[in-house]
């Protein structure tokens, strides 16, 4: 007798007559629902049988086992919505649980359950349950929420967990007490990534982050802030002068720590520190003023030579007057249009071809020289003039699309929109506007947005999304996969392309570390979505991305940003990147 068959006596002794067309079509329903798991239970939800446990399921074999009881099995966290479920069944409904493994490596197994509820005269006698697999889009979405709160690189809290950790923590300090904060900036940290290259400034960083977590202690967290600078939030004292000198001591440490230099590769590479301090609430009763007093202090320490501390006073704060200048010569330097857009290159993996550019906006300081765009675009988002750039970029490079497509050279163009500009009651009809002044074709335009745009405003965002994509224009999501945005949720919108952010890219090393690329890309192809990859810079990137069915790539690999100028030079001719020549493509196949 087959598993099937037993199952189906199970039922048969259970349920009575074997005959009635409702339990046939049960026994159908058990024995025909693709890969998920069915389980039988009686009306006190004890487990009376279970279909055959193949692949993951295994997993659960030491679990349902007749006589159990079924929520005995289910998680303390999911013991509330699990009674109130089973209470009330509702068909079309189901419930997201963790079920007990009865195994150690692996003790949760989460699940999608939906039930049916049988009745004998209006009694209820038993449950139908059927169990979908989650674990695999579970341990996606925690690989993506960690990628949200944590830096890929070093593995510390990025400045989003940092932020929301510190003002969480002012709301909890129990008043009258005090803690400091450190802002560290590695010194020559610039010059040696330029010089040595982007791989060996990852590993200083990497090193720089294991030395800044000796010098901390219990109750102290430290977080990248963001490109060479970390932030350390030390354990609350009872005194303003007891938080200072923890922070002194912590200071110095890292000084120490630092001193002897970093180890990488064949090379002793010496980067020192120029460190901040503010003290909550001293300096600031907020998260952010803290950290600004801090940075301030900070500022004030490269001043002085570099590599060393000092506290935050009143006096600093002129420190203020460098950015409120900063700002004033961004705002001119708008004005006068000497902000510039370069174009980075977006090449088909299909055939090797150039068929986009992404616009960027680049500033060429007259006394500071290339300012970071991380930089400058940081300033200018304080500073309330970011939709103001945005709008200069955007209609400079539908300008020279037009001038491109004048030359007969067929390069789409994608343009970045902001949250702040789609949140415009009229952005669609001012983009339609955008692109009859600059007479450029629909199809020769990308629209770009970062997947939190598509949080905000729900209907009203697809709406106008919808509007865009009327028009001809294809529509991109940027930085997939740091919005944590659910996938179910995107396929409402009418997106083309999906842009993996570069830090599941740097993750790729040598063929390994794949497990979530390759969860990535299976999820791109099946919401009907082409891949393009950001921050391509190594050829085993490149190997597995053409193997694995990514459509297109960008970063230093392919080219780096260029002006419109320059553009033209790498459209003509065979139009293929160095990276890409020589690689087999099948030509057959259209972008």
């Amino acid at each position: 007798m087959t598993d099937a068959q037993r199952f189906g006596q199970v039922l048969s002794e259970w349920l009575g007559d074997a005959k009635d067309s409702g339990l046939a079509q049960l026994a159908h329903d058990l024995w025909h629902s693709s890969d998920d798991c069915r389980v039988l239970a009686s009306a006190a939800g004890k487990l009376v049988a279970c279909s055959e446990l193949v692949g993951n399921w295994v997993r659960l074999q030491n679990a349902l086992v007749p006589g159990v009881i079924f929520a005995d099995l289910v998680h303390d966290d999911d013991t509330a919505a699990w009674r109130q479920f089973v209470a009330a069944p509702q068909q079309g409904r189901s419930l997201e649980v963790q079920l007990a493994t009865q195994a150690l490596a692996a003790p949760w197994f989460w699940v999608a359950i939906s039930l049916r509820a049988y009745h004998d005269e209006e009694q209820r006698i038993g449950y139908f349950f059927s169990l979908r697999d989650l674990s695999e889009i579970k341990h996606v979405q925690q690989r993506l929420l960690h990628q949200a709160n944590y830096d890929e690189l070093t593995q510390l809290p990025n400045r989003a967990y940092f932020l929301k950790f510190l003002s969480e923590r002012i709301q909890q300090l129990p008043q009258g007490e005090h803690f400091a904060v450190l802002f560290v900036d590695l010194d020559r940290f610039k010059i040696i990534n330029d010089a040595l290259g982007h791989s060996v400034g990852d590993t200083l960083l990497q090193k720089a982050a294991l030395r800044l977590l000796q010098c901390i202690g219990e109750g102290s967290v430290l977080s990248r802030f963001g490109g060479d600078e970390f932030l350390i939030s030390l354990a609350a004292a009872n005194s303003l002068a007891q938080a200072e000198q923890r922070a002194e001591a912590v200071a110095k440490r890292i000084l120490r720590e630092l001193a002897p230099g970093i180890v990488v590769g064949a090379d002793t590479l010496h980067v020192t520190a120029s460190i901040g301090i503010g003290v909550y609430p001293e300096d600031s009763k907020t998260a952010e003023g803290v950290i600004q007093a801090a940075d301030i202090a900070m500022y004030v320490v490269k001043s002085r030579g570099k590599n060393g501390f000092a506290r935050h006073a009143a006096a600093m704060d002129h420190e203020l007057f460098v950015r409120t200048r900063l700002e004033q010569e961004l705002r001119q330097a708008l004005a006068d249009e000497r902000l510039e857009v370069h174009y980075q290159p977006q090449a088909s993996l299909r055939d090797g071809r150039v068929f986009g550019v992404e616009a960027l906006a680049r500033w060429q300081h007259p006394r500071l020289g290339a300012v970071e765009p991380a930089v400058f675009l940081e300033l200018a988002e304080a500073s309330g003039i970011a939709r103001a750039i945005d709008n200069f970029v955007q209609n400079r490079a539908l300008a020279d699309a037009a001038q491109w497509q004048q030359q007969g050279l067929k390069v789409a163009v994608s343009v970045n929109i902001s949250s702040a500009q789609i949140k415009q009651a009229d952005f669609v009809a001012a983009f339609r506007e955008s692109l009859q002044r600059a007479n450029v074709e629909p199809s020769m335009v990308k629209v770009e947005l970062v997947e939190t745009a598509l949080l905000e405003g729900d209907d009203d965002i697809l709406q106008k999304l919808r509007g865009i994509k009327a028009m001809g224009v294809e529509l991109a999501i940027d930085d997939f996969g740091t919005g944590y945005s659910s996938l179910s949720y995107l396929q409402q919108f009418p997106i083309d392309w999906l842009k993996i952010d570069r830090s599941f890219i740097a993750e790729l090393k040598d063929g390994a570390n794949t497990v979530l690329m390759d969860a990535i890309l299976a999820m791109g192809k099946g919401l009907n979505m082409q891949l393009l990859a950001e921050g391509v810079e190594k050829t085993s990137q490149l190997d597995y991305l053409q193997a694995n069915g990514c459509d297109a790539v960008q970063g230093f690999l392919i080219a780096p940003a260029v002006t419109s100028v320059e553009l033209p030079a790498l459209l003509t001719g065979e139009r293929i990147p160095k990276a890409l020549i020589g690689r087999e493509f099948n030509t057959d196949l259209s972008m």
